[in-house]
């Protein structure tokens, strides 16, 4: 959808910063002018005649496709936002309080997974509500990037192909006798080959990643990255204290070891198939292997690898949208 300019909307968050009673006296102006053009419309109806509306003031934009009240909802939904956080902070740690004294009286154990899940809960959220500060601001750019997960099937698709390659060469062209018979050969050249693949894939993640920041910097622009990331509607249940940066470059190392491990195991699986065409197909098969959760999970919502694949570990979002465990052995982990 069509948006105002940024130096508009952000003209009306430093206003607000600064001068905040003139945005309340604005903001009384425009409900008053609404209530009494509400009042004409019911009269209007009644009386079967054309209303004469009061015409509402411009103050923030000449854009006639951007009112005031456009301006106005955007400021007052960050502001609700912020000023909301810890009751809605408080409600989490009170609602898994109450489950805790619930499943104790239905005889549950202490030690039991559900207990220790609601306990780890309360003890990350009450220490992310202790130590994260919302900025109020307008929060752009930040959003849309941490929520593109095109790039991620392009870059298994250039990681699989990168790995087959990788190590088949030396089987496909018969080298592979001579390293067999080099006092090094095997082994320095496994180890160069899984550098250069880690380089590959390091080069390949920021390349994406920096290509996405310019896109979405020349179009939108990014606000503030040193905000809070539950700032970001998506991260309002993070629970951990992490600013906009912090995940960001978090993201990116996630995204490089899931991109590794990917790589190791469709390298594992032409090592024991040597052929290129059969490792392609365990490369897409353990990729269609990783998509499978999300079409089971629609009816077990907390299956075990819905929260633990490459495919959600590439994404990165849903490892820190809201608190996760997972049941190891009845241990919350």
């Amino acid at each position: 959808s069509a948006s105002a300019s940024v130096s508009d909307i952000e003209s009306v968050f430093n206003t607000y910063y600064y001068a905040p009673e003139k945005i309340h006296n604005g903001y009384s102006a425009y409900l008053e002018t609404k209530i009494q053009n509400d009042k004409i419309t019911k009269e209007t109806i009644k009386s079967n005649k054309q209303p004469q509306y009061i015409p509402y003031e411009k103050t923030f934009s000449d854009n006639p496709n951007f009112p005031d009240s456009y301006f106005y909802n955007l400021l007052f939904s960050e502001i609700d936002k912020i000023s909301t956080y810890p009751d809605t902070i408080s409600s989490i740690i009170n609602n898994a309080t109450k489950t805790i004294s619930e499943y104790k009286n239905m005889g549950i154990s202490d030690e039991s997974y559900a207990i220790q899940y609601q306990r780890k809960a309360i003890a990350k959220y009450t220490h992310t509500s202790e130590t994260i500060h919302l900025g109020l601001e307008y929060v752009r750019g930040w959003d849309i990037l941490f929520s593109h997960q095109i790039d991620n099937v392009f870059i298994f698709i250039l990681v699989i192909t990168i790995s087959v390659f990788s190590f088949l060469y030396e089987n496909e062209t018969g080298m592979n006798y001579i390293l067999r018979v080099s006092y090094f050969g095997r082994n320095l050249t496994a180890i160069a080959k899984i550098s250069s693949m880690l380089i590959c894939i390091v080069f390949l993640v920021c390349i994406f990643t920096l290509e996405n920041c310019f896109i979405i910097g020349i179009i939108i622009g990014f606000s503030n990255p040193n905000n809070a990331i539950q700032i970001i509607d998506v991260f309002r249940l993070c629970p951990t204290s992490l600013t906009i940066i912090e995940y960001f470059f978090v993201s990116i190392f996630i995204k490089i070891s899931t991109y590794f491990l990917f790589s190791l195991l469709v390298i594992i699986s032409g090592l024991l198939t040597k052929n290129t065409l059969y490792t392609y197909i365990s490369g897409v098969s353990l990729y269609a292997i990783n998509l499978l959760p999300k079409f089971i999970a629609q009816n077990n919502p907390d299956l075990f690898f819905k929260k633990i694949n490459l495919l959600t570990a590439s994404s990165v979002t849903p490892l820190f949208d809201n608190f996760k465990t997972v049941n190891l052995l009845g241990t919350a982990i």
